[in-house]
């Protein structure tokens, strides 16, 4: 097997970007060389990055709108719906937008909007038009019931005003949420049931203002708790009950207690203010990181070998991974769940293997610079294809006669061209309004005041 390396030894660079100072160490450029693609038998190495990695990940997520919705119009049935885009948006000319159920369905072929490649034209030319003419979801769903006001959610059920979250149901205003029921004003909820106003918390069930804390029943205005039942106003407690700041008290005196801060909005906010002084008071762990071996960032649990990884749960051998369940062998990647293995500068993936430079891919193999794409594999600059497998710019090519053309994007930048091309033709929404700004801009707030961490937005 041929390879055509682009790499250069390891040192310290200043970013493009923003000028700060980075090293992308020799355990990074040999994890780049992990995941490179082979095309033709031949491994094409990825360039060595030009911007650091808060800077990668602003440019990933300047693509992620989560919160913001507006009324729009389908372009198929010019009914009003609910979208992630406006009607007139600042970037131009609006995109094409489909309901769910009308882009999944049969009255369409992304195909038709497909061309044969251009050799007397740059490749990112082609993919950018293409990008804009390709009608898109309104809202990101996969096989959702009755979850009209959701978005990056997946298999869930009566849900309202959630995003990036699979297998939830009767679950209302919330974020990251994963087999979840009966939840509301919740954020990083995995595997719980009837929680309120809760931020990362597994396992647990009937919990209250509950923060940072696992296998819990009955606990409330609490955190950094393992293990409790019928707690008040702890931290930093494993396997205790009937505990109120810190102490033991009698199931009468817990009972009257958790009667009188049920009784009016006041009552509870008084029991935050107490939670808020308690949690000032108390010793801190230098990182949410549970269960974990050889893995720095915040936020992990269950993991091994993580680097600079962020809301991580079930993951291995990933590097500058934020948010990720059950994947493996990622770098640079963000929002990717269940099953994705040897992915880079992906965004919104669900079981995707092989892939880079894409955005929202699902259940896809071997893609390069594509988007909106599920059950495909071995396909180069592709939007909103099904079930296809060795298309160009969603046009049909047998395995052989692709191969010739994917040759001719040009090596040594072409494949990092994402980070420039991406600002100009893929951003969907105002930077105010991605998730890029919730990363970045209050990155520091989000991690540090862990108190608040639920209300930032």
């Amino acid at each position: 097997m041929q390879s055509t390396s682009l790499r250069q030894g390891s040192g310290r660079q200043a970013c493009e970007q923003c000028r700060a100072m980075f090293e992308m160490s020799d355990a990074d450029l040999q994890f780049c060389e992990k995941v490179a693609p082979i095309i033709a038998n031949k491994k094409y190495s990825f360039p060595r990055e030009a911007l650091c990695p808060t800077c990668r990940l602003q440019n990933r997520t300047c693509h992620r709108n989560e919160r913001f919705l507006y009324k729009n119009v389908s372009a198929h049935s010019d009914q009003e719906i609910i979208a992630l885009y406006e009607k007139t948006p600042l970037w131009g000319k609006p995109y094409a937008i489909y309901t769910p159920e009308e882009w999944y369905g049969d009255h369409w072929d992304p195909m038709d909007y497909g061309s044969p490649f251009d050799f007397s034209r740059t490749f990112f030319e082609q993919w950018a038009e293409l990008h804009k003419k390709v009608p898109r979801m309104g809202l990101i769903q996969i096989s959702n019931e009755n979850c009209e006001y959701t978005t990056g959610t997946a298999y869930c059920k009566n849900c309202y005003l959630i995003n990036s979250s699979e297998y939830c149901e009767e679950c209302f205003y919330g974020k990251l949420l994963q087999s979840c029921k009966d939840s509301a004003d919740c954020s990083y909820l995995y595997d719980s049931e009837l929680c309120y106003d809760c931020f990362s918390v597994y396992k647990s069930y009937s919990c209250t203002t509950l923060s940072f804390s696992k296998n819990c029943t009955d606990c409330h205005f609490s955190s950094f708790l393992v293990g409790c039942r019928n707690c008040i106003l702890c931290t930093n407690l494993t396997q205790k009950e009937y505990h109120v700041e810190n102490r033991p008290v009698s199931k009468e005196e817990y009972a009257k207690l958790l009667a009188s801060f049920q009784s009016s909005s006041q009552a509870r906010e008084d029991m935050k203010k107490k939670l808020r002084a308690l949690e000032r008071k108390s010793p801190r762990k230098y990182a949410n990181i549970l269960n974990a071996e050889n893995c720095t960032g915040d936020y992990i649990e269950n993991s091994q070998n993580c680097i600079d990884c962020y809301d991580v749960t079930e993951s291995q051998d990933c590097h500058y991974v934020h948010t990720g369940v059950k994947v493996k062998d990622n770098l640079d990647c963000s929002n990717m769940y269940l099953k994705v293995e040897l992915c880079y500068q992906v965004l919104g993936a669900i079981e995707a293997y092989a892939c880079a430079y894409c955005l929202f891919i699902f259940y896809s193999q071997r893609l390069l610079y594509s988007e909106y794409c599920l059950h495909c594999s071995d396909c180069f600059g592709c939007n909103g294809l099904q079930h296809k497998q060795y298309c160009i710019l969603n046009k049909q090519y047998t395995k052989e006669h692709s191969y010739p053309i994917k040759n001719q994007v040009p090596e040594p930048k072409s494949l990092g061209l994402l980070r420039e091309s991406a600002v100009r033709f893929l951003k969907t929404a105002p930077v105010s309004q991605s998730s890029r700004m919730r990363w970045c801009s209050r990155f520091v707030e989000f991690r540090t005041c862990f108190g608040q961490c639920h209300t930032v937005s």
